[in-house]
């Protein structure tokens, strides 16, 4: 937006423009529930907890420096979401938001320009919600970042020889970070044909029949089934799939780009896949029973706690 105005000295009119402001907004998780502020100031209402970007600051920055003074939490597993850009979405002026995901640590207290800071289940949200907050919760839950988003969920693959045990660490790796709050998402790299579906269910009949995409959806749950021409790429089934959650444990998928963490038990055989004959340069980390000496951290096999640990500090932090 142009504004004109003169110059009280000499006369000459002088151009000026106008730009939005660029804000953020947090969606913070704190198990099931997520963190609502009641605002202080016009409007009044509920808020996802955020505020404007100060000088020198990152969208980051500014995202964990506003959750901290509205909410007292410590954030994990900050991703950016997605853009909010409607020159009406702010009565007060034209503000963009940058919206962030993020799991919460601690007990939620308000302040700054909060209230209170409360938590809620996302099927029970109080109202009025200010701002275009309802249509970005809305978003959230239907898993569907705004259009033109390409934040890309953080993915890791577990590779292993057969019979290692690769199953039973991702198993327990899940659980414990389902334990700390985070949404895992798991893709299982079959190489081989499968079929889950059986005969004389309705829907295998339907498939059966010829449909090329049959979708099973229950109140609770739905399962997708699609005939391929091709496999997809690893990163397509991410990018389809996965946008509603904060990492994805992959289980095979050794020929991709994605980051690996081998599992290697000494019994089942003393090489590695991904050192020795082969040194791929996307190994993160080897969780062995053996001491071994390498170029990358060697993990407990039998501990998945420090298996999780590790994966909140490369990929989720």
């Amino acid at each position: 937006m142009k504004n004109h105005l003169d110059c009280p000295r000499c006369g000459a009119t002088i151009t000026t423009y106008r730009n939005p402001f660029p804000t953020v907004d947090v969606i913070i998780r704190c198990g099931d529930e997520i963190v609502l502020v009641e605002r202080k100031n016009e409007p009044k209402g509920w808020a996802l907890p955020g505020g404007f970007v100060d000088y020198g600051e990152s969208l980051e920055q500014a995202a964990l420096r506003e959750a901290a003074e509205e909410t007292g939490l410590k954030l994990t597993a900050l991703r950016q979401f997605g853009a909010y850009s409607s020159p009406q979405r702010d009565p007060r002026q034209h503000n963009i938001s940058f919206v962030f995901t993020a799991v919460g640590q601690g007990t939620p207290c308000g302040g700054d320009d909060a209230a209170r800071a409360v938590l809620f289940p996302l099927a029970d949200l109080p109202t009025p919600l200010c701002f275009d907050h309802a249509r970005i919760l809305a978003d959230y839950r239907g898993g569907r970042p705004p259009s033109g988003s390409t934040a890309r969920v953080p993915a890791v693959s577990f590779v292993a020889k057969s019979g290692t045990g690769k199953t039973t660490l991702l198993e327990r790796v899940i659980a414990e970070l389902k334990g700390r709050g985070y949404r895992v998402g798991a893709i299982k790299h079959d190489a081989h044909r499968f079929d889950i579906d059986h005969p004389g269910k309705d829907s295998y009949r339907l498939t059966a029949a010829g449909a090329d995409t049959v979708l099973i959806a229950s109140p609770e749950k739905l399962a997708l089934v699609r005939r391929l021409a091709a496999p997809p790429p690893v990163e397509e089934l991410l990018a389809t799939y996965f946008s509603n959650v904060d990492i994805v444990l992959t289980e095979g998928f050794k020929r991709s780009a994605l980051p690996k963490i081998e599992v290697h038990r000494g019994e089942r055989s003393d090489s590695l896949l991904c050192r020795g004959e082969e040194h791929d340069p996307t190994l993160l980390a080897v969780a062995s029973d053996r001491s071994l000496e390498l170029d990358v951290p060697v993990l407990d096999l039998n501990d998945a706690a420090a298996t999780a640990d590790f994966l909140v500090r490369r990929l989720l932090v």
